[in-house]
């Protein structure tokens, strides 16, 4: 697996004017093409207060085996440029996970997934970019675990909506679930969480 990086070029240049007078000039290249590296099933949200993208974790696979991330990127549009960012805390490596923006608390919240040495989870993590850190949090009542659900949040009701997911081995989920940050509350709206 290759890693994108940040290339820096420094350098000296002599410049010998008519008049026979020697002068440097230093010069610092800095490329930017750093970004995540290929995966699958990672995750991303907009955040309108850093107006950037939050990328968090995924995977990646080939023929000799496979990795998961639990890496932490910015993506600036206006720009065209990536940064790694680096909480100090920080959910563990994963892939199939979800995340949402919500708009009223200005929080990530982060749901589930797979994980290489607990397997499916169903743990929930915030992210508040304004400090640069995440907090797991557990509420009484929780989804099931599982992976490749959908989540959306409704500004409105000021509530996380969660959808489906899948659950090994071969069991697909048809629940619906809605999540209040402000208690941290998860209750079960609609189907059977099996």
């Amino acid at each position: 697996m290759r890693r994108r990086s940040k290339i820096l070029i420094l350098g000296l240049i002599v410049v010998i004017i008519s008049s026979g007078t020697i002068g440097t000039l230093l010069f610092i290249a800095v490329i930017h093409n750093a970004s995540p590296s290929a995966r699958y099933g990672s995750a991303m949200v907009y955040d309108p207060v850093l107006q950037k993208e939050i990328f968090f974790g995924g995977g990646y696979q080939d023929t000799t085996g496979y990795e998961l991330f639990n890496d932490m990127w910015l993506f600036d549009q206006t720009n065209n440029l990536w940064t790694e960012i680096n909480p100090t805390v920080k959910p563990s490596a994963r892939s199939s996970h979800s995340m949402v923006y919500d708009s009223i608390n200005q929080k990530t919240i982060l749901f589930g997934g797979w994980d290489d040495t607990v397997g499916l989870m169903n743990d929930i993590w915030i992210y508040d970019s304004q400090t640069n850190q995440w907090t797991e949090v557990f509420p009484a009542n929780k989804p099931s675990i599982r992976q490749s659900h959908s989540v959306y949040y409704d500004s409105n009701a000021q509530r996380v909506i969660l959808f489906g997911g899948f659950r090994f081995p071969g069991n697909t989920l048809g629940d619906t679930w809605k999540y209040a940050y402000d208690s941290n509350s998860w209750s079960i709206v609609k189907g059977d969480d099996l």
